[in-house]
């Protein structure tokens, strides 16, 4: 009978929490992105006015904020699973909110490198929520919670350097920088008073110092079926990002100069909608057909649809397909995320999705310096076709070497198997 209780407590719970934490996920992203933007602009206001050193500040700057974001997501991680998600979800929003504002004060470039650096560290506010919900829902709506909350993510960069743009016309640099930051820290005192979260510390956590927490780290996320998975998470993510920095250029090419900033800003609005779109409607599907079988079949269709780009020769042709790209994008985002929460038990949920952090961090950082190499050795549409194989790369990692062990699990709500874990 008591078992029975906690069940329907902890349904009760992941059901309350899913709204918060997809705002808090929605108002992060959204805030981090539309200061982005202008960050070259701001630079410069810096003392910093010639073009080529402005982009090369602004490059570093973002380098800085994937390193802080690399090197503290284990540690907020383990913190996560010993002091409680909730916890550590306000930490995140918190601490991203004084960082952002602490940005806005800077005088030189030296200072907006720390504090982006500390901004890097200091985030994390999607694994933090994706580990509180993963932690209190039943494990046949895991697949949909993820996409729900991958939703929150794709939503929150599609509008955020929209809006960015308008409060930057209408406050200036710095108040947009507060105005961020304000956001991101209102959102962290509603999670604080709203969010429920009934956590115990697991036994292997209670008492040990941080050489062991570090060990219990490692092994959380070194074993086969959790290095497959984030494996495939940072390829899935790292394969359209070495198109970024070429697509402007490649719609500039395609539109003879005349209507490339235009272009380019629909590309990536089309590409953002249609992942948040796709990231909640084929959660859905992933719990019929399985998440693995979603994951192969969408890496392997985005490959072929990268392909077409070799040929187009209208900026209209490439948004749709980069639009077809972010349906595939959306699909594969939700279900890797789902995976990685059906990977690992309950208890290491905060060290599985702070190491999916530190692998996003690596795609972000690479992916774009490689696409860059790419266009100056190869051309820009041969960029694509690179895409396209790493793509096609994917979709055979992940029919090869994805496995979840806990396979056949029974779930207590319905006395069923999933197809999203009943798969080899």
């Amino acid at each position: 009978m008591k078992s029975s209780q906690q069940g329907h407590s902890h349904t009760e719970l992941w059901r309350r929490n899913l709204p918060l934490a997809w705002v808090a996920i929605f108002c992060g992203v959204f805030s981090f992105s539309f200061i982005f933007p202008f960050i070259p602009l701001y630079i410069a206001t810096l003392g910093v006015s010639e073009p080529g050193q402005a982009a090369l500040w602004s490059g570093l700057t973002g380098g800085a904020g994937g390193l802080g974001m690399f090197v503290g997501a284990p540690v907020w991680g383990m913190a996560g699973d010993r002091y409680g998600r909730k916890n550590n979800m306000v930490r995140a929003l918190l601490g991203s909110g004084v960082s952002l504002a602490l940005m806005g004060f800077s005088t030189n470039v030296y200072q907006l490198l720390g504090f982006r650096l500390l901004a890097g560290f200091m985030s994390g506010i999607p694994p933090t929520a994706m580990a509180l919900i993963a932690s209190q829902a039943p494990r046949s709506r895991t697949s949909f919670c993820m996409g729900v909350l991958q939703m929150a993510m794709f939503m929150g960069s599609t509008f955020g350097p929209l809006i960015g743009g308008f409060l930057t016309e209408a406050l200036g640099f710095q108040r947009t920088f507060f105005a961020a930051g304000g956001i991101v820290s209102l959102v962290g005192l509603a999670v604080l008073l709203l969010v429920k979260e009934e956590f115990q510390r697991p036994e292997e956590l209670t008492a040990v110092g941080p050489q062991r927490q570090l060990r219990l780290f490692f092994e959380a996320v070194t074993t086969r079926e959790v290095l497959a998975v984030l494996g495939v998470l940072t390829m899935i993510q790292f394969s359209p990002v070495i198109m970024f920095p070429v697509l402007p250029l490649f719609l500039e090419e395609l539109a003879s100069g005349s209507v490339s900033t235009v272009s380019s800003g629909i590309a990536f609005s089309a590409m953002g909608f249609t992942s948040a779109l796709s990231s909640l409607l084929m959660a859905q599907l992933g719990e019929r057909v399985g998440l693995k079988r979603l994951i192969v079949v969408c890496a392997a269709l985005s490959g072929a649809f990268y392909l077409p780009m070799l040929v187009v020769d209208a900026p209209y042709q490439a948004i749709a397909l980069v639009a077809v790209f972010g349906l595939f994008s959306g699909a594969m985002l939700s279900s890797t995320s789902a995976l990685l929460g059906l990977a690992v038990p309950r208890e290491q949920h905060g060290r599985a999705f702070g190491a999916s952090q530190s692998a996003s961090s690596i795609a972000f950082a690479v992916g774009p310096l490689l696409g860059g190499v790419f266009a100056a050795t190869v051309g820009l549409r041969n960029v694509f076709l690179v895409s396209a194989v790493s793509f096609f790369l994917v979709s055979f990692v992940s029919l090869r070497f994805i496995r979840i062990r806990r396979q056949g699990d029974v779930y207590p709500e319905s006395g069923r198997t999933s197809a999203a874990t009943d798969e080899r």
